[in-house]
Order: structure tokens, then C-alpha cells, then sequence
């Protein structure tokens, strides 16, 4: 085991962005210490899964007679305003007790529900899911929340474009709950999604910044990243202190996002206020001298004469190495409150802010395009006195819900987004020893407006549910770098380098090579049609237009000056279902990757290309099982970029031309949810079979870059008596092509984790990491290896 040798980083350039102090992780520490100490509070619970044990909300009388449990509880949605999405799925034939007296809103449906085996979820902070299973008994009449067993595998989709259930989207859509984060001790966006298979990470290929930069069944999603919907193309690697679930939708998805969305999208869904009181927070320490702090508290408003409203705080804090990685650190912070007003009435307004900085060591290790490095990669191959990455990212959000009545709703959202990235990141070529530096100076600001209107309607026996909306966004970035005056120094010996060589040029700030501005606009309708009990038709259509305008490092517009793009996009399927908790489906979908997408361009005349063209048809099943405890899911698709830009084999380095053609066939198996009450699964496996059908004559008949044949892993957890748990992954990536005949290898990692509730507030739980010691890269050309053996022991608190 390597050593890390940590170092004062010093600022290359007065331009580069300082880092801010960060704050102290004490208030942790005493929440951990109180807990310790045998305080007394509620036990952990799903994040999802409100704690009307502890609520102080306002109380309200119920006189709600027995009867079907449908009529109950459209009686009791017409009493408190809440919102209970497709209640008739799963009531059918249902009586209850009803309910009687003062009480507040939350133990009046716990009564409502009692021992029906009907269970809910909420979806947002001022909507339900009803979904089958059974209320503890022991709880059903009193006022502690559900079982947390009930979370995993229950999981919806957070966008107001979906109106049907998980089970019941003609498409596959991968959610990575909050439990399973928790659980993993994941806390960056990649390590997430580590658990979805058909997904791979690159590396800055072909210039791009590094950061989030994924591919989604062989299609690069770098333009693909979403938060609460809204497009975030900052390059920098994104925290989870903040994240509520992770969903990967599969597939051309442009209908719903706009341009992209070749291979599918990734949506990070935020924490914001729930209508109950709720204090955690964790403490965490291990190998590579990891330390991290989060919190996460919760305060409903109620005893300041404020019913409905609530206010939430998360933060972060992390100081970290990487295991067996030289000098590469991660030091990072965070801060995240959010308010909201109304909750539970007919109009909620939330309100979100988000600051984050990191203070960053990167590394590009050894360059090498034709074979794998022979030499030790876990060392630094870069120069202390110039390597450095530091990100400051922004964003503040309003969203606006408004019930206009039972079958119309209205959102309304405003999000403001800003990232800057200063990185400068060192290089040696595998055959010579040779450093290169590069360097990222981006800014990435955008403004976005979406209007979502949902309703429905019943016309005999056909139920319809009717999704429109508008977005709007104008999109601002710039690239800019250092120069470097002067040679960086030689590695004579690649198996010993030293990285405290003085690196004797100059470095400056050099103009924006790139300044670029979108203006975007789509509106789309989407709708589904349940025809009785048996089948569903969906179908909807999207018309964006995409303005881009460009300008180079002497602020002189590129010529042309930008593109501008219209193009309308549609999807629709068909859903049948033989009983209530499974589904058949078919479906197909198309999308649009216009010219500057990324907001780049370069001058050999791009700009004039049409978009390029992707379709897709996808066949599959979703199955409930255990009382919806656990979901499986199987699916077989084909997806075709139609038109891909290539090089012009008459002027290679002329314009591009729209003559490639690349696809991809694969299988897609998931499983997500609950054996037992006790046992727990969660992952996927993923067979893609890609070709490059028509494109340069050396490419023509090879696989995409960096698209396996076969990945996949799988999670289980399993809780034992007196409150301990223990868990296990494995992970597969199968090899990836790079270019010629070299790949990149395949790998297996194995994980671990065992927890132990030592009261109803205090967790401990012990993470183990990459148990085999596995080398492996998660890209190529730049090969730097992942994490080697490593540990962390986290302390968890709840209130």
C-alpha cells in the first residue's frame, strides 16, 4: 500500500479562484456524542418516509365514516388537501374502518389504512403513493411511521412527465433510492452510479473536461446530467450529501429532456422540507485519511404560527485521499437549505439553494492510446507545483405546485445554475516520460424556466392523463486555460517519478478560446390512455428549438456565427398487463444531438450540420412480487444513431458530414426491492452488442468505444436480530474497446458493509471497499486506476 504524501497547495495563478474556509464538522460530533450517551429519539427511518412521530403540526377533526376505502379516502383528500396518486390500483375491494376525532393530517391516514395491507410512500412533500403491503401492526393505531423495509423497491420517478408507476413505464428507468447510498457510503455521483449497469465513465476523451462525463448504453450522456430536471452541464464530479435517489432513464429520451439523450439521462433528485421533524447526521472516518461529515435537519414551523411550512439543512464536509493513489486528495464542502410553505394544502411553494466547493489534487496519469501502461500507474506522474483543481458550484430553485382541483395540477419552476472549474491536470507519456499539461478554466451558467401542466379525465371506461408543459432556458459558458511557458520536466524513470520537481517556466491566464450562448425553447405534450384494467397507450411529442452563438478567444464570431436547430421528437408505447402487478410493454423513441449541444463548436464548419438522428424500440416486462415488495424487470432494445458525424474521408480535416451509422442491441435485466422483510436486492446486468455499421473505413464493423458486452452487479442486504445488518456487491465491467485491437480490461470488485443499531438513535456502520485489491481503470487514454483496498467506519445519528 502506497503511501499518500499530502502537500501544501499553492495557487498557479493570481486568477484562480481561492477556496473558502470550510466549516467545522462540530455539530456532528455532537450528535454523535449525544447519541452515545444513550439519547432518547425516534429510530432511523427511510429517508422517504416521513416521522409523524415526531411531527407538530397542526391537528384538525375527522369524521370520516366506515365504508370502501376508495370513498374514505376521497374524503379524506377533500379534508386535507394532500394528494394520493392512483389510489384505485390498489383499493379495489377494500373497506376501512374510517377514521374520528382530532388528530393531525398523517395519523388520520395511518387509521384510514390500518390493517387493509395497504401501505403509502410520499412522492413529494405534499403527495402520496398508495402502494400494497402491511402496516406494522403494533403501529397501526398509533403515530410511528412505517417500516423502512417497505422504501426499497418502491421507488417512483420524481418527474411530473411520468403519471404512471414505476411497474408501469414503457421503458427502463434504474432508481437508486436513498437506502442503498446510505448503505454503500457513496459520496460522489459516480460512486452511485456504479450500481447501474450499461453505464461506463470516460475520461476527458476527445478534449472534453473530466468530472461526470458517463456513457448510457454506449452513447456519451455528457450533456445528459440533470438536477430536479434541469440540465446541469458543469464539468466537475458532483457530491450526494444533498441527493434524494438517482434516476437513469435508458434510451433516446429528447421527448422528455430536449436535445440529447441518445443512450438515456440521469436526474439527481434533491432533498427539500417534509412536513415533519427530523435531526441526522454522520461522521465518518478510514484509510486514506477519509474524514466526512454530513448533516441533514429537518424543522417543521408549526410552533412558530407557521402550519404547513418547514425548513431543511444539509451540509457536507470531506477531507480525503484515495487509497493507494499517490498525492491525489479530495477536499470538498457544502451547504444546501431549502424552505417550503403550504405543505399539504393546494399550493406549495419551495424554495432551494445549493453552494459547494472542492479543493482538488487530480490526476491524468500515464497517456497511452494503443496499450495498458507497463509501468506502476498508482503513482503521480504530475507536478505538485502546478496540478490543482478547485470548483465553486451554485444554484437556487422556486418551484411553485398548485392543485386547481382533482383531476388539474400546475408547476411551475425557476432554476438559476452556476459552476466554475479551475483545473490544471499533468500528464506523462507511457513511451518516453514525457509531462503534458492541460488545463480547464470553465464557466457554466444557465437560466431555466419549466411549466408542467397534469391532468385527467375519465370518458367511459377509458381513463386519460394528460402531461403539457414549456421550457425555456438560455445557457451561458466559456473555456478558457493557462499557457505554459516553457517545458515541463522529463520523467527519467516512469516506475519512480517525482512530483516535487520544480516546474521552472511560466504559467498565464489566457482569453476564453470559446464564449458561447443558447438560447432553447421546447413545449410538449404527452398522454396515456387506461383502457380498463388490461392496457395502456401512451404516446407525446416535443418541438425544441436550440439557438447557439459562438465567439473565439478575440471575441470574433465564428463563421458562421452559430446554429440554430428545430426539431421535433416522439415517443409512444403500449402496456399490457394480465394482472394488477405485472406489465408487457413495447415501445419506441427518437432524439435529436444538434451542433454545439455542449455549447462547443469548433471553426470546421459545423455549425451548417443538421442534428444528428437517433431512434430506438424497446420489448420488456416489469413484475411485482412479495406484495410489491421486490420488482423485476427484462428488456431487449436496439439503438441507432442514424447520421452520426464523422470525418469527411475526401477532407479529414475539413467539415464534418452526417454519414455514420452506429447501433447498439442489448438486454437489459433489473431487480430492485425485497426477498424477505429482511433481505434486500438491488442491481442489473446489461448485455450490449455494438457496431459501428457505416462510418470511416478503419471503424466500420467495430464496437463503440468504451461500451462492454457484459457489465452488471448486484447489492443484497440482509438485517439480523439485535440490530445488525450486513451486505455484499460485486461489480462487473467486461472489456471496452479503445482503439485498433487494444481494449481495456475487464474487472470484478467485491464490497462489503456491516451495521449495527446500538440504540434507537446511533448506527455504526463499517465499510469495506474493492476487497480482492483489484487494479482497474473506469477509463482509457488517460490511465489512472480506481481505488485500491480501503475501509471507512461511519457513525449515523437520527432524532
Amino acid at each position: 500500500m502506497k503511501k499518500k504524501n499530502r502537500k501544501n497547495k499553492s495557487a498557479p495563478a493570481p486568477q484562480a479562484p481561492a477556496p473558502k474556509g470550510r466549516p467545522h464538522w462540530a455539530l456532528t460530533g455532537v450528535l454523535v456524542a449525544s447519541a452515545a450517551l444513550g439519547g432518547v429519539a425516534a429510530p432511523a427511518f427511510a429517508q422517504d418516509v416521513p416521522q409523524p412521530g415526531n411531527t407538530r403540526e397542526a391537528t384538525r377533526r375527522f369524521d370520516i365514516e366506515a365504508g370502501p376505502l376508495s370513498e374514505v379516502l376521497a374524503q379524506y383528500v377533500r379534508t386535507t388537501g394532500l394528494v394520493i396518486n392512483d389510489p384505485a390500483d390498489v383499493v379495489t375491494g377494500i373497506r376501512s374502518a374510517g377514521v374520528r376525532g382530532v388528530m393531525t393530517d398523517e395519523q388520520a391516514l395511518r387509521r384510514i389504512l390500518g390493517t387493509t395491507g395497504v401501505t403509502y410512500r410520499y412522492v413529494t412533500s405534499r403527495s402520496l403513493r398508495l402502494e400494497r403491503g402491511e402496516l406494522p401492526v403494533s403501529v397501526a393505531d398509533r403515530t410511528t411511521v412505517l417500516d423502512p423495509v417497505t422504501a426499497l423497491g418502491r421507488q417512483s420517478i420524481s418527474s411530473p412527465k411520468y403519471t404512471e408507476p414505476l411497474r408501469d413505464v414503457p421503458q427502463t428507468v434504474t432508481v437508486v433510492p436513498q437506502e442503498i447510498i446510505q448503505q454503500q457510503g457513496a459520496t460522489t455521483l459516480r460512486d452511485v452510479l456504479r450500481n447501474v449497469s450499461g453505464l461506463t465513465v470516460n475520461a476527458g476523451e476527445g478534449g472534453a473536461t473530466p468530472g461526470d462525463n458517463f456513457n448510457v448504453r454506449g452513447f456519451s450522456a455528457r450533456s445528459d446530467v440533470f438536477v430536479d430536471g434541469v440540465r446541469d452541464v458543469g464539468g466537475y464530479s458532483r457530491e450526494t450529501f444533498n441527493i434524494e435517489q438517482v434516476e437513469v432513464a435508458k434510451g433516446p429520451g429528447s421527448t422528455y429532456t430536449g436535445r440529447g439523450s441518445t443512450g438515456g439521462s440521469i436526474n439527481l433528485v434533491t432533498k427539500s422540507p417534509l412536513p415533519v421533524r427530523r435531526y441526522s447526521g454522520t461522521a465518518g472516518v478510514g484509510t486514506a485519511d477519509f474524514r466526512r461529515g454530513t448533516v441533514d435537519i429537518n424543522q417543521p414551523l408549526g410552533d412558530a404560527g407557521l402550519s404547513g411550512a418547514a425548513v431543511r439543512l444539509n451540509a457536507a464536509w470531506q477531507d480525503a485521499g484515495i487509497e493507494q493513489l499517490d498525492r491525489v486528495e479530495r477536499q470538498s464542502w457544502g451547504v444546501a437549505p431549502s424552505a417550503a410553505l403550504g405543505l399539504g394544502g393546494d399550493t406549495q411553494l419551495t424554495l432551494q439553494y445549493f453552494h459547494a466547493e472542492q479543493d482538488n489534487v487530480p490526476s491524468y496519469g500515464l497517456a497511452s492510446q494503443d496499450s495498458l501502461p507497463r509501468v506502476d500507474t498508482h503513482n503521480f506522474f504530475g507536478l505538485s507545483a502546478l496540478d490543482h483543481e478547485r470548483v465553486k458550484a451554485d444554484e437556487a430553485n422556486g418551484r411553485v405546485d398548485h392543485k386547481v382541483s382533482e383531476n388539474l395540477s400546475l408547476r411551475q419552476q425557476f432554476t438559476w445554475r452556476r459552476s466554475d472549474v479551475d483545473r490544471v491536470v499533468t500528464s506523462a507519456n507511457a513511451a518516453n516520460g514525457a509531462r503534458t499539461s492541460r488545463s480547464h478554466i470553465t464557466h457554466d451558467e444557465n437560466l431555466t424556466s419549466q411549466t408542467v401542466a397534469r391532468g385527467g379525465l375519465n370518458t367511459g371506461a377509458v381513463r386519460h392523463d394528460v402531461v403539457a408543459g414549456l421550457d425555456v432556458a438560455r445557457e451561458h459558458g466559456t473555456f478558457a486555460g493557462y499557457t505554459f511557458a516553457g517545458a515541463a520536466p522529463v520523467i527519467p524513470d516512469l516506475n519512480d517519478p517525482d512530483p516535487d520537481v520544480p516546474y521552472t517556466g511560466t504559467i498565464t491566464r489566457r482569453r476564453p478560446t470559446r464564449d458561447a450562448t443558447a438560447n432553447t425553447a421546447g413545449v410538449y405534450a404527452f398522454e396515456t390512455m387506461k383502457i380498463g384494467s388490461n392496457l395502456e397507450l401512451n404516446a407525446g411529442g416535443r418541438w425544441d428549438y436550440f439557438r447557439a452563438e459562438y465567439q473565439d478567444s478575440l471575441g470574433k464570431p465564428l463563421d458562421p456565427a452559430g446554429t440554430t436547430t428545430r426539431a421535433f421528437t416522439w415517443r409512444a408505447g403500449a402496456v399490457v398487463k394480465p394482472v394488477e402487478s405485472g406489465s408487457i410493454y413495447g415501445a419506441y423513441g427518437t432524439s435529436f444531438n444538434p451542433s454545439g449541444e455542449t455549447l462547443a463548436l469548433d471553426s470546421r464548419g459545423n455549425a451548417d450540420l443538421d442534428p444528428e438522428r437517433s431512434r430506438s424500440i424497446e420489448l420488456g416486462t416489469k413484475w411485482d412480487f412479495f406484495r410489491s415488495r421486490l420488482l423485476l424487470s427484462l428488456a431487449a432494445f436496439r439503438t441507432e444513431k442514424t447520421n452520426a458525424r464523422i470525418a469527411n474521408p475526401d477532407d479529414p480535416s475539413g467539415p464534418q458530414i452526417l454519414a455514420g451509422d452506429q447501433r447498439v442491441d442489448g438486454v437489459e435485466l433489473g431487480v430492485s426491492g425485497r426477498v424477505l422483510p429482511s433481505w434486500s436486492l438491488f442491481g442489473g446486468y446489461t448485455y450490449m452488442d455494438s457496431e459501428i455499421v457505416e462510418g470511416a473505413a478503419a471503424d466500420v464493423g467495430k464496437p463503440i468505444a468504451n461500451t462492454p458486452r457484459h457489465s452488471g452487479s448486484i447489492w443484497s442486504s440482509v438485517s439480523l436480530p439485535m440490530g445488525a445488518e450486513v451486505g455484499a456487491g460485486v461489480r462487473y465491467m467486461g472489456e471496452r474497446f479503445v482503439r485498433g485491437e487494444f481494449y481495456n480490461p475487464s474487472y470484478t470488485t467485491v464490497d462489503a458493509e456491516a451495521g449495527y443499531t446500538v440504540n434507537g438513535s446511533l448506527t455504526l456502520r463499517l465499510n469495506l471497499y474493492n476487497l480482492t485489491d483489484e487494479t482497474y481503470y473506469d477509463s482509457s487514454r488517460y490511465w489512472v486506476p480506481a481505488a485500491g483496498r480501503s475501509a471507512r467506519l461511519t457513525a449515523a445519528v437520527n432524532f
